[in-house]
């Protein structure tokens, strides 16, 4: 379906007894490329009755998961029924993930179908910053948000002027952020230009969807970032004698040089067999070795407390790793492999996605403004998230 864009923000009481006795006390909304357009009101009644004279509108929210809850409240109280997926009028439906990340709300009355969605996932920094970034001429304004303003509270010039600012802003910064895309997140946004970009057909050869069982296996050696602090510096304040570094573009970095796992696995028992990219199951025990990085986290298992990382693991282990973080261990530990238990093989090449990472570098070192630089930034930045998915 396709939908108008708005922007949108709510002001809300902050206290307790605020919250309780008027929550939303005036919201704005504005027309994704026509500033013009920006109207607002002094309850979340009018903003609802508004939204519904727009015809299938998308409205983003810059941090949903807050001004998403007076709109789901108001709903439930107002007989709509929450579903999983919308098929009539008084319906309700919510995108929100198991940490409580709000992708999207969507409702549908008197015919029309309303989305709200979280701006926040397309452009991951504050208004201020994001109205610098993008070189707008207007920037974010103040207000005392301690005063509490009663139901009908009249705004005065000053609550005017933020409110239109941060509609007005968020509606800018849209206008050129959805022309890098329009789905409801960046990475979202960069797996469709990776997909058109090589063609979806290939795309689907390259990478099919996984068997279940393989798919449940490889899932347990995905892990997160590398973030340590070595024991002797913990808890102090001060630390002398030290340098600072910064890797620029280490994810496009890697993913324009090394080679890339393709295609359907092999389920092999031999370790002999194995070579280039696989994932494996070993039953193992390690000892980091001197003057090396611990680097293995125990999850999953409550022996273990799944924050650290582990110098000695005595008693053995079973565990699911890839072929890169098997050859991280193997530099850090003295790693015993007591039982090789099966890995899926690989094919591998280089190559995979340089076209892509090609033309978001030289979009971004022939931006003609920063927003453009961001973006092309971001672009090289997010596909990877994609696939770890």
């Amino acid at each position: 379906m396709d939908y108008a864009e708005y922007a949108a923000d709510f002001e809300t009481n902050t206290t307790e007894d605020g919250v309780a006795k008027n929550p939303v006390w005036a919201w704005g909304v504005c027309l994704v490329g026509d500033n013009n357009s920006f109207i607002y009101g002094l309850s979340i009644e009018s903003f609802i009755d508004t939204i519904l004279n727009f015809n299938n509108a998308r409205v983003w929210f810059h941090n949903l998961a807050f001004d998403g809850k007076f709109i789901i409240d108001y709903l439930l109280r107002h007989d709509f029924k929450h579903v999983e997926q919308i098929n009539d009028n008084m319906q309700l439906s919510t995108l929100i993930d198991d940490m409580g990340r709000f992708y999207s709300i969507k409702f549908r009355a008197m015919d029309k179908e309303v989305v709200f969605a979280d701006s926040l996932k397309k452009v991951t920094m504050s208004l201020a910053d994001a109205a610098n970034t993008y070189h707008l001429n207007m920037t974010k304004g103040e207000i005392n948000y301690s005063i509490y303003r009663p139901a009908g509270h009249e705004l005065t010039a000053q609550e005017l002027d933020y409110l239109r600012r941060d509609v007005c802003i968020l509606a800018q910064v849209l206008e050129q952020r959805l022309k890098m895309g329009t789905k409801l997140t960046t990475s979202a946004d960069c797996l469709a230009v990776y997909k058109d970009l090589i063609e979806r057909k290939k795309f689907d050869k390259l990478f099919p969807m996984l068997p279940k069982r393989a798919d449940y296996d490889i899932r347990k050696s995905y892990r997160g970032g590398y973030v340590y602090v070595n024991p002797i510096h913990q808890n102090k304040t001060y630390i002398k004698d030290g340098v600072s570094l910064d890797v620029n573009s280490m994810y496009p970095y890697q993913m324009r040089y090394k080679s890339y796992p393709y295609g359907l696995p092999e389920f092999v028992m031999n370790e002999s067999e194995l070579d280039g990219l696989y994932v494996a199951c070993i039953e193992y025990t390690a000892q980091l070795k001197p003057g090396c990085l611990p680097c293995i986290q125990i999850k999953d298992n409550p022996r273990f407390n799944p924050r650290e990382y582990q110098r000695d693991i005595t008693e053995p282990l079973i565990g699911w790793f890839t072929s890169v973080d098997l050859a991280l261990m193997r530099d850090m530990y003295e790693l015993n492999i007591i039982d090789f238990l099966g890995a899926y093989k690989f094919n591998s090449q280089y190559g995979l996605f340089d076209d892509y990472i090609d033309i978001n570098n030289y979009n971004k070192t022939h931006a003609t403004n920063p927003g453009e630089r961001f973006q092309a930034k971001l672009c090289n930045n997010s596909l990877y998230g994609k696939f770890g998915q």
